[in-house]
């Protein structure tokens, strides 16, 4: 009976210290965690984008941290104070050192002006590390086919046909001459104008 618990405690020891163990590594590879933001990918800050539109934002990050991002790494976004995954966006898996696109899709509102997301993060067990990063976007009206034709002046008088304007560019003298002449089928000589 001695042995047996003595066997037990052993074991009840053996587990607190692997679950001690567990909990440093996973604290050093959280500390080790950290992402830096590189450049934008797709639209640029500032960037025009027509109103109502969906677009997919994408950010170029560098693992610049001693542990490797995991599968266990999401994309998170904050909002007033809180911090939700984003569903729709995968965090590639790399190693320190090396460079990966995140990309996301955004809604634009219907109405005009310029707009900022909120901030986002790498997160991994619910907690962010690395640089910030976010979209800034214009959103503008869409260009119309139909506006631009509007702006194309529309004369009040209908124009003339070219045999219209041989017609009335010859003299009234000629007028009888003309009168037996049928009208062509392609380019027609009227007169020859010398200066």
């Amino acid at each position: 009976k001695k042995e047996a618990m003595k066997a037990h405690k052993q074991a009840e020891k053996a587990a607190k210290d692997a679950e001690k163990a567990a909990r440093k590594a996973k604290k050093q590879f959280r500390a080790g965690l950290s992402s830096a933001f590189v450049k934008d990918v797709t639209y640029e800050d500032g960037v025009e984008v027509e109103v109502g539109t969906k677009i997919t934002k994408t950010w170029l990050l560098k693992n610049d941290g001693v542990s490797p991002w995991t599968s266990e790494v999401y994309l998170g976004k904050q909002t007033k104070g809180k911090l939700n995954p984003v569903s729709d966006s995968k965090v590639p898996e790399l190693l320190p050192g090396k460079e990966g696109e995140v990309s996301v899709t955004l809604s634009l509102p219907s109405k005009e002006g310029k707009f900022r997301t909120p901030n986002f993060f790498l997160c991994h067990d619910g907690k962010k590390f690395g640089d910030r990063f976010w979209a800034t976007v214009t959103a503008i009206k869409p260009k119309s086919a139909d506006k631009d034709l509007a702006k194309v002046p529309v004369e009040d008088k209908p124009k003339k046909s070219y045999s219209q304007v041989t017609k009335d560019s010859v003299s009234k003298a000629d007028a009888k001459q003309k009168a037996d002449v049928k009208e062509p089928l392609g380019a027609h000589f009227v007169r020859d104008v010398n200066f």
